[in-house]
């Protein structure tokens, strides 16, 4: 594997991570959202930082490597979804 296979695995593993967090964070908080509407703020409080690092995780491997436009739409798309699934938890319970 030459090093510009293992820059671009790394992207791809990087990217599928964050789309996993924000469909766990989303389940977690329609979960919240359904047993318990009084402790959801606090726990958009405390996905929103997770959030944050699962869609920052993959950038530096974006940046550094020759990333094709579906990496970087996937990166998009991952932190659209992010902050669409805080927002509306936030205002629609």
């Amino acid at each position: 594997m030459t090093e510009m296979d293992a820059a671009g695995l790394l992207t791809w593993l990087l990217l599928a991570l964050q789309i996993l967090a924000t469909a766990v964070s989303g389940a977690f908080l329609a979960w919240r959202a359904k047993r318990d509407a009084s402790r959801l703020d606090r726990s958009i409080r405390r996905t929103a930082p997770v959030l944050l690092i699962a869609g920052a995780l993959p950038l530096p491997a974006l940046l550094a490597t020759d990333a094709p436009a579906g990496a970087w739409g996937l990166w998009g798309v991952g932190c659209i979804a992010a902050a669409l699934n805080l927002r509306l938890r936030r205002h629609c319970p």
